[in-house]
C-alpha cells in the first residue's frame, strides 16, 4: 500500500510537470503571437507616420507656391 501510494505521488508529480510545461508552452506561444501582432502593428503606424509626412511636405510645398502667385498677382495690381 505504502509503495503504491508513492508511486501514485509519482505519477501526480510527473504529470504536474507535464502539464505546467504545456501551460507554460501555450503561453509562451500567445506572448510570442501578440509580441508579433504588436510588430506589425507597429510597422503600420511607422508607415502611415512616413506617408503622414511626406503628404504634410508637399502641402507645405504647395502653400509656397500658392503665397508666391498671390504676391506676384498682388503685384501686378499695383
Amino acid at each position: 500500500l505504502t509503495d503504491e501510494k508513492a508511486t501514485l505521488q509519482a505519477k501526480i508529480k510527473s504529470l504536474e510537470k507535464e502539464s505546467g510545461t504545456k501551460n507554460g508552452t501555450s503561453r509562451i506561444e500567445r506572448e510570442k503571437a501578440i509580441v508579433d501582432d504588436l510588430k506589425s502593428k507597429l510597422k503600420a503606424a511607422e508607415t502611415l507616420c512616413e506617408n503622414l509626412m511626406d503628404e504634410n511636405e508637399d502641402m507645405k510645398k504647395e502653400i509656397r507656391e500658392l503665397e508666391e502667385e498671390i504676391y506676384e498677382m498682388q503685384d501686378n495690381f499695383r
